[in-house]
């Protein structure tokens, strides 16, 4: 019986609020006729339609902080002209009906709404309040029925409730409490039916819902809140049927998504997303079961978490947390190898282990190695959209996808106006039907291909010649972009349209795909004059006092850079006439400096690349490499090309086909000389690598003294150790062909080769019993620094120790200083002794 009463007193109540208030029926009816009856502010339009007209009295201005664009008064009013039925607005406001509403409020019906509030009928509304009926209400306070009701407070019915309470009927509800039965729910509660709700929980049946509730039926909807059915939506609502999207919006069919939204089924994913299914998930995305999870997301079972994430089962996670346990690759951090991960089988497709590549999330994190000021700086308000162009042939899958991954995932949505996907001419069925059905789902990328194979150079001028942004941005197709990489690139080209801007290239290691930053990180790049690139110290007339401030750069590494698309093709994009590739980092670098631009490379702005083990693919036609050379030096390098063809001299005789074009263009741009660049651009680059080599100290067979055995290395090859062997001149055979050939030059290291003709590779070793082993030469002195004393032993000055040797064993190694042993004295086939007692005049002082 009792249980009768109580549902019939709800649903007399009900009846009552209906008569009483809802549209058009009862006395709310009549109030609201008589309250608009005569009132010169709103008048019938067209369609229908309330027309808004100049109130008798000015409204308070909007606040506006200093630094921000003052609105006028005339502004301000125009902006209450314009709104018709819907009402008058204030700042970020949403009216749906006619009304009055001061900022961040929003209205369903009529009636006065103060800031971030919601009404559903008519009523006062304080701040942050929330009314379905009648009545006058304190800050903060939510009231359903009549009365009075203290700050914070809920009531459903008649009385009086103290702070931060809720009540559901009549009688005193202390603080912070709950309310059983019908009415209205407290901030962040649920409802499903009857019971106690928790913060942040959801109501399935109808009725009013505070922020961050859920709503699956018909009604209305505080902020962040979700719909399911037609209706009207106020700011960070969520619309599934037909209607528009606001930020923080979820919807559940095909469509638009703004950003902080979520998709069940198949599709595109913006930032703040979550997939239930397989596919691809931007940042702030949840996945319940396995998969790749981006930055905020949640997994309930086992996985990989990233950042922010939230685990419910075994293992605490606090806020903003990573699984440490959890998650290959993670944090750029190394994968663990096997033997049987390094089997040649993983690398012979792509130059790197796509084994590897295929068990690390696509959405892997990666560390912030920026400097710390990156984090504060500022960038201009409106800048240029970029069209990324990535060109790519046969490349590996999972490599391929988390490069357009990271570029999506972590640039702003409005910066990117498109992603242009270039395929050379791949022959591998993963890169057919399967590319085209994944991407296809990713609205901004786009796929082109190439008819035939046409080398990196024309593949990446198609993809320029297709885009449609501001600026173009070419990257390779084995890179991941890390945090907040493109700002600072584009920020550079709205204040100068004609430099050309690189971000920081990181490495990606190709066997474990650990990231982590270059040897020496921020340097200038360079070439020497075999025409291979270089990277030499900033000098410190260059060096500025914050490290993460942009530098100017003589050359660029070549795969990875922004430019203004019109300053592009002013400058004629890359020369039509290169072959495949090799030589266009060169080509675009000189052509811009000598014809009016600049370069500079960006600390704040950082990419990881992938550098092969080797190219897995054949290049057609041959080698264009040389060709390429020649081009460039023809066209770019004037009297300066000589040096080149002293080092190359199998250059100087190559054809280099027709450059007439080309000279017509740096004329028609009225370029500088490359004694120019050379004196104003490149200035640095002679101390490092000269045009006219210095002379040697020693150089030709380096035969130890005690047992008559020949230094050798057989390989020529980084990481490969020197040996002892026999002398093979006293064999009547060539030494150089046999490895046993060094030079100890004017960078005071020990090299392969002759003077004219060295390898790229140095004696380098660590510490006293190290082995002496040959390492890619870095000019940086160090652990490649020698000296070859009077008493013929090679010294290291790092570890205090000279090279040894084993005849027994043919082995080379470091020890202890020991002038007196043989084994110890190596006698060079020929020496400058004014260079040499120059170099250990430079140690003694």
């Amino acid at each position: 019986m009792r249980r009768k009463e109580k549902r019939l007193m709800q649903f007399a109540g009900l009846l009552i609020v209906a008569l009483l208030f809802l549209p058009n029926v009862g006395l709310w009816s009549l109030y609201r006729d008589r309250m608009f009856e005569n009132s010169p502010e709103f008048v019938e339009g067209p369609g229908g339609l309330a027309q808004v007209q100049k109130m008798n009295v000015r409204p308070r201005p909007p606040v506006v902080r200093d630094g921000q664009q003052r609105k006028d008064w005339h502004d301000y009013e125009a902006i209450r002209r314009d709104a018709a039925r819907t009402g008058v607005y204030s700042r970020h406001s949403t009216r749906v009906s006619v009304g009055m509403y001061p900022r961040h409020s929003t209205g369903v019906l009529i009636g006065v709404y103060s800031q971030h509030s919601t009404g559903v009928l008519i009523g006062v509304y304080s701040q942050h309040s929330t009314r379905v009926s009648v009545g006058v209400y304190p800050r903060h306070s939510t009231r359903v029925s009549v009365g009075v009701y203290s700050r914070h407070s809920t009531g459903v019915s008649v009385g009086v409730y103290p702070r931060h309470s809720t009540g559901v009927s009549v009688g005193v509800y202390p603080r912070h409490s709950t309310g059983v039965s019908v009415g209205v729910h407290s901030p962040h509660s649920t409802r499903v039916s009857v019971g106690v709700h928790s913060p942040h929980s959801t109501r399935v049946s109808v009725g009013v819902y505070s922020p961050h509730s859920t709503r699956v039926s018909v009604g209305m909807h505080s902020p962040h809140s979700t719909r399911v059915s037609e209706g009207v939506y106020p700011r960070h609502s969520t619309r599934v049927s037909g209607g528009m999207y606001s930020p923080h919006s979820t919807r559940v069919s095909g469509g638009v998504y703004s950003p902080h939204s979520t998709r069940v089924s198949g599709g595109v994913y913006s930032p703040h997303s979550t997939r239930v299914s397989g596919g691809v998930y931007s940042p702030h995305s949840t996945r319940v079961s396995g998969g790749v999870y981006s930055p905020h997301s949640t997994r309930v079972s086992g996985g990989v978490y990233s950042p922010h994430s939230t685990r419910v089962s075994g293992g605490v996670y606090s806020p903003h947390s990573t699984r440490v346990s959890g998650g290959n690759g993670e944090q750029g951090k190394s994968f663990p190898l096997t033997d049987a991960d390094r089997v040649d089988q993983a690398y012979r497709e792509n130059g790197f282990n796509i084994y590897v590549s295929n068990r690390i999330s696509l959405n892997r994190s990666l560390p912030d190695i920026r400097h710390p000021n990156c984090k504060l700086k500022l960038y201009v308000e409106k800048l240029p959209n970029t069209s990324v162009i990535i060109p790519f042939h046969n490349e590996g899958w999972s490599s391929l996808l988390r490069t357009v991954h990271s570029v999506l995932n972590r640039s702003p949505p409005q910066l990117i106006a498109e992603v242009i996907l270039v395929d050379d001419f791949s022959d591998r069925e993963h890169l057919k039907a399967s590319l085209e059905d994944y991407m296809v789902r990713i609205p901004k990328v786009r796929i082109l291909r190439t008819k035939k194979r046409e080398g990196l150079i024309r593949t990446r001028l198609l993809g320029a010649a297709a885009a449609k942004g501001e600026v173009i941005t070419f990257l390779d197709s084995h890179c991941e972009a890390n945090v907040n990489w493109l700002p600072p690139l584009l920020d550079r080209i709205a204040q100068n349209r004609k430099t050309i801007v690189c971000p920081m290239i990181d490495v990606i290691d190709h066997d474990n795909f650990g990231y982590e930053t270059q040897a020496g990180d921020a340097m200038r790049g360079a070439f020497d004059w075999e025409m291979y690139y270089k990277r030499i110290p900033i000098p410190p007339q260059l060096q500025k006092e914050d490290p993460s401030e942009p530098f100017e750069s003589p050359v660029m590494a070549g795969g990875l850079f922004a430019v203004d698309r019109k300053w592009f093709w002013e400058l004629g994009g890359y020369d039509m006439g290169l072959e495949i590739w090799g030589g266009e980092q060169y080509e675009i670098s000189f052509k811009l400096w000598m014809c009016g631009g600049r370069m500079e490379d960006i600390p704040c702005s950082r990419v990881g690349h992938i550098y092969r083990k080797y190219v897995p693919y054949k290049v057609p036609g041959g080698v264009s490499l040389a060709r390429n050379l020649k081009r460039v030096a023809e066209v770019w390098m004037d009297e300066y090309a000589e040096y080149v063809y002293q080092r190359r001299p199998e250059y100087r005789h190559l054809s280099a086909g027709d450059v007439t074009a080309q000279k017509e263009l740096r004329s028609r741009l009225n370029c500088e000389s490359f004694k120019w660049f050379m004196t104003e651009v490149a200035w640095d680059l002679p101390k490092h690598y000269p045009p006219v080599e210095p002379p040697a100290a020693a150089w030709g067979e380096l035969r130890n003294a005690g047992s008559g055995l020949c230094m050798e290395s057989k390989h020529f090859s980084s990481g490969s150790p020197l040996r002892l062997e026999t002398c093979v001149k006293g064999r009547g055979e060539t030494a150089w062909s046999h490895g046993q050939v060094f030079t100890f030059g004017w960078r005071e290291d020990i090299r392969v080769g002759d003077p004219l003709h060295t390898k790229k590779v140095c004696f380098d070793a660590i510490s006293n019993n190290s082995p002496v082993t040959l390492y890619d030469c870095h000019s940086m002195k160090g652990n490649q620094l020698w000296t070859y004393r009077k008493d013929k032993t090679l010294y290291h000055p790092v570890s205090n120790s000279c090279i040894d040797s084993s005849p027994s064993e043919k082995r080379i190694f470091m020890n202890t200083c020991d002038p007196s042993a043989s084994s110890q004295q190596w006698l060079f086939e020929k020496t400058n002794a004014t260079i040499l007692e120059q170099f250990n005049r430079n140690h003694r002082s």
